[in-house]
């Protein structure tokens, strides 16, 4: 039989406590934090993690205990702002828009204002994105590489674009 890819879509299915003893078994840098003990408060928890690992990391790479099911259902890993342009509606040319935008001769753009006006006039494949006071304008192709953009701003390390 041929083998087959699986991607992992991060929806996971697991007992709270068979989740747990895997964390405790695997994933040594989650320690000090689950010694914690359930009863305490998620600032604690979080500001004693000192090492910080992810699930897939954590869980799925390191334990034996996983099984991986096919699925084959309708969803969309709506990773990147220029994902919008799958899952929303468009307008007659293309475009995603949500709050007040203003956009004359363009095409194929995700565009998302929480507030103000944004106007666009003769851009396609762009994504902007206003929000709190930024403003995220690049093209629909590197709209998948924002952490690199994120992490080469210093002030902007935790900005959440």
């Amino acid at each position: 039989m041929p083998s087959r890819r699986m991607w992992n879509s991060g929806i996971f299915i697991w007992t709270v406590d068979d989740f747990l003893a895997q964390v405790k078994q695997h994933a040594r840098e989650l320690g000090k934090a689950l010694a914690l003990g359930p009863d305490a408060e998620a600032a604690a928890f979080f500001a004693s993690v000192t090492n910080p690992v992810s699930v897939d990391v954590a869980v799925l790479e390191r334990s034996k205990k996983v099984t991986v099911l096919p699925g084959d259902f309708g969803w969309d890993d709506i990773g990147t702002w220029a994902a919008l342009g799958r899952v929303r509606s468009k307008d007659e040319l293309g475009n995603v828009t949500a709050g007040n935008v203003h956009l004359l001769d363009c095409s194929d753009n995700v565009v998302h204002s929480d507030s103000g006006t944004l106007v666009m006039y003769g851009v396609d494949n762009l994504v902007v994105v206003a929000h709190d006071g930024l403003t995220l304008v690049t093209t629909r192709e590197k709209a998948a590489d924002l952490k690199r953009l994120v992490e080469s701003l210093p002030a902007l390390k935790n900005a959440k674009i």
